[in-house]
């Protein structure tokens, strides 16, 4: 059952989710205002300290402090130490440094794919209309073109999952990690509501309160 609402004003327009520039200017406007995110080359990435969770029994979500999985099953930290220092802003190590120590390449790149398509709306590989050199395969090197970028994106998307990134992390909850996403996918409510729990979680709270949610159908069996 999906909720209707009469106030809009604390939403954001799910069509401006879309990857490419007005997406990424609306998340480094949040950023201006001191909401947290995990950076990497260019690309700044929402970091969801708190994510909206539910629908509650009363029809609205709560607020919930997800869970950054620091560590893989053998009990050691699943990230390089090297490239978690450079996401959360705390080394002075450009992209091109990381690339360079084996160790965190992998990831780094795997990373970088995922952030540079779904956040920038970057292509695969080679598309008309599109310069060469924005597409995922050139912008990492891989020889094996479209395959090569689409497992790289896909193994990016767990890991930032895994750090309860936007919009990893919700698309993660709906069971839409592995594989292609959904077509439109940040017009999903569940997708949009995270966007809007980071961006501004104590309007996003109020907005809760001012959710209706339809009546029951009485006559559904």
């Amino acid at each position: 059952m999906v909720p209707s609402s009469s106030n809009t004003a604390e939403k954001t327009d799910p069509n401006s989710l879309r990857p490419g520039g007005h997406l990424v200017d609306l998340i480094l406007a949040a950023q201006n205002d001191g909401r947290p995110v995990w950076q990497l080359e260019d690309v700044v990435i929402p970091r969801l300290k708190q994510v909206a969770y539910g629908p509650q029994q009363r029809g609205d979500y709560a607020l919930v402090t997800p869970a950054e999985e620091a560590w893989n099953a053998r009990g050691r930290p699943f990230l390089r130490p090297q490239l978690a220092a450079v996401l959360d802003c705390q080394s002075v190590d450009s992209f091109q440094q990381l690339l360079a120590k084996p160790s965190a390449r992998i990831q780094a790149r795997h990373l970088s794919a995922a952030a540079f398509h779904d956040v920038l709306g970057w292509p695969l590989a080679g598309k008309p209309g599109v310069p060469f050199t924005e597409t995922i395969a050139h912008h990492l090197g891989l020889d094996g073109g479209r395959r090569s970028a689409s497992q790289a994106v896909e193994s990016g998307r767990e890991l930032w999952r895994k750090l309860a990134a936007w919009p990893w992390w919700p698309l993660g909850r709906l069971g839409y990690i592995r594989g292609p996403l959904p077509e439109e996918w940040w017009m999903l409510p569940y997708v949009s509501a995270n966007f809007d729990a980071w961006r501004d979680p104590q309007a996003f709270v109020l907005a809760q309160s001012k959710v209706r949610w339809p009546s029951p159908d009485r006559n559904a069996a």
